[in-house]
């Protein structure tokens, strides 16, 4: 994963400063970059800062990484404003909410801030470049055959996802339905998806009180 991140950072460093001028963060200032995850603290987002931190120091780029504590869209636009004051040269965030948080992202652009979105995308007009780790149809795919296979193709699965607002997660869950459909015609999932907001504890609460409690099939799309 760190080394996969790091290809994430490095893409979106060059996207980002394509066309700031020769030598980009070459020069005498290295290029400052705030790195906005959904939330810090839990594995998958600690191992896209390690990535992150390591292709920061083969770029000479000087890197803020900082996230809520929550899936909390308010606090990622308190963060993005902090750096906007300090004027950071580039953002790379991943949104909680892509509307809430587009008016501030388009707030840097028009400062002169070049704006990004990894992992998950804010509104197109919000930001130049949108970096992610897989297509959302390749990871709904992987997610299906993973859960037939356990289930020896056919059965209910759930889907526990994040928050309501996570719109890569969303996207996930829509092309898993229509490829279940296509591929797997045995398998149903439970309705409406939980959605404990990315937080372990609650994700397993959440699977336990499904039907058939902890014995029952579960696909995460978080």
């Amino acid at each position: 994963m760190p080394v996969r991140c790091s290809r994430w950072l490095s893409a979106c460093v060059l996207a980002a400063c394509a066309g700031c001028g020769p030598g980009g963060g070459a020069g005498p200032k290295a290029t400052r970059v705030g790195m906005l995850p959904k939330l810090a603290g839990i594995p998958y987002f600690n191992e896209c800062r390690k990535g992150a931190e390591e292709a920061a120091k083969e770029l000479g780029v000087d890197l803020v990484y900082e996230g809520p504590l929550t899936a909390d869209a308010a606090r990622q636009s308190e963060i993005v404003n902090a750096w906007i004051l300090r004027k950071f040269d580039v953002i790379a965030a991943a949104p909680n909410n892509p509307e809430a948080i587009a008016a501030v992202l388009e707030k840097a652009r028009e400062r002169g801030i070049r704006v990004i979105t990894w992992d998950t995308d804010s509104v197109p007009d919000a930001r130049e470049w949108f970096v992610n780790q897989a297509s959302a149809r390749a990871i709904a795919e992987a997610l299906v055959d993973i859960a037939a296979g356990e289930i020896g193709g056919a059965g209910r699965v759930a889907l526990i996802s994040g928050t309501e607002t996570a719109a890569n997660q969303n996207t996930w869950m829509r092309h898993m339905r229509e490829y279940a459909a296509e591929k797997h015609p045995r398998i149903t999932f439970i309705d409406p998806p939980e959605y404990p907001g990315e937080d372990d504890a609650r994700s397993y609460q959440a699977a336990q009180g499904l039907p058939g409690g902890s014995s029952a099939p579960t696909g995460s799309s978080a």
